[in-house]
Parts: C-alpha cells; structure tokens; sequence
C-alpha cells in the first residue's frame, strides 16, 4: 500500500473512530468495521466508497488477535525483542 492511501486509510478510520467516541461507544476493531459500513450505505463519492472498502478491508486483518502477518508491522512495533544483555540495546532505557 502507497503512504499516500495508508494515509487515507488512516484518516477514515480515524473518522469512523470519532464517530463511535461521539456517541459513547467502545472503539474495537469490530465496531470500527461496522461503523465504515455504516458510512458506505451513505456515501454517493465512488473515490470515498473505494477508500472506505480499503480501509475495512485493512481492519478485516486485525479481527483476530495474531492474525496479521509480522511482516506488516507498523512503524511502532519493535523490529527485535529487548535484550537486556544485548549490545544492540544501547539506546533502551533500562531502570534499576
């Protein structure tokens, strides 16, 4: 996927999050899914409805615990488990 469309698939989700937290509802991925096929029955925009298929079908990876591929980490996940022995670790921040 390009930045440019993870960005928009980042930005409809996080619409379809407001959405949910504007009428105190739990932010899941199963509510987030929902909720983006509660915005396509009213979308008309063949671009927004395409961007609204990518972004639930990027959320149908997560509806299981450990059913993404490790491959597709984000940028937040950790690219090596933490060694507290490890040289590799320098830049850890270790409290004793």
């Amino acid at each position: 996927m390009l930045l440019s469309q993870q960005h928009l698939t980042n930005t409809i989700i996080g619409e379809a999050a407001l959405n949910l937290i504007a009428i105190n509802q739990d932010v899941s991925v199963e509510s987030l899914v929902d909720e983006l096929k509660v915005m396509t029955r009213s979308e008309v925009d063949e671009a927004r409805l395409s961007q609204l298929d990518d972004a639930t079908k990027w959320l149908m990876g997560f509806r299981q615990i450990g059913s993404r591929l490790t491959s597709g980490r984000g940028w937040s996940a950790r690219k090596s488990a933490f060694s507290g022995s490890s040289d590799n670790d320098g830049d850890d921040i270790v409290i004793k």
